[in-house]
């Protein structure tokens, strides 16, 4: 019987080279696809909770939606963030929760992770999967948010009928910590490019969704991208 032949030192190790080499041409291409389908699952996040703010527009008589429901959190008994105020109890969901059909004790699109309530320590189920929590350092009772209210459209009660630009004025961006997006907060880094192309995902007023480069988002606060009511619409 012929004796059977077996693999010299040599060819294995060219063999495990061969391997190593295509591992090395294969990865960088699976770690690209891994991050577009976390973008992707981003924006469809978006789409989600644009759908949710364009049917409580609706049910409210067409009026944009506050970041109070009492016009401050002294007089309030809802906040806009989609998921129950922070240690409640009782029936606090979000103004967004009863569309989005979230109930957790958390912010609409982050972490909450405070330091003194560990059993609060919770992710919103659209939390953008490119952010993590060990990003920023947390504060007592703070949370990581990733979506803000844009300022000036949720400090005012106005009905979207009133505005000029209802595809081309922003409603939620894409947030570091718990701020509301606004033009003076582009410098001091509070607005989030967590995506690998900097880009930074935006609903808008008529439920469309758009990721856009940070040299392209307005650092003009007269600008209908910030002002529901401007008439200006240059960007």
């Amino acid at each position: 019987m012929k004796k059977k032949r077996r693999f010299t030192l040599i060819e294995l190790l060219v063999v495990i080279a061969i391997i190593a080499i295509l591992a090395g041409m294969l990865l960088p291409a699976l770690q690209q696809a891994r991050r577009k389908g976390m973008y992707a699952t981003c924006v469809n996040n978006f789409g989600t909770i644009g759908k949710a703010y364009v049917q409580y527009t609706e049910d409210n008589k067409n009026m944009l939606m506050m970041y109070w429901n009492g016009g401050s959190s002294k007089f309030s008994t809802k906040w806009w963030g989609g998921e129950k105020l922070y240690f409640s109890t009782g029936n606090t969901a979000g103004m967004m929760a009863p569309y989005l059909g979230t109930v957790q004790q958390g912010t609409l699109g982050g972490w909450r992770y405070p330091w003194t309530y560990p059993q609060y320590r919770v992710k919103s189920k659209f939390t953008c999967p490119e952010r993590h929590r060990s990003e920023f350092t947390p504060t007592t009772a703070s949370a990581l948010h990733f979506l803000g209210l844009n300022s000036p459209g949720s400090a005012t009660n106005k009905s979207i009928t009133h505005i000029r630009y209802p595809s081309r004025n922003s409603a939620i961006m894409e947030t570091r910590n718990d701020t509301q997006p606004w033009s003076n907060h582009i410098d001091k880094n509070s607005i989030a490019y967590p995506h690998t192309n900097n880009v930074c995902n935006v609903l808008f007023v008529g439920g469309n969704v758009m990721s856009i480069p940070r040299g392209r988002i307005p650092t003009d606060a007269d600008q209908s991208f910030w002002r529901p009511s401007c008439k200006k619409n240059t960007w």
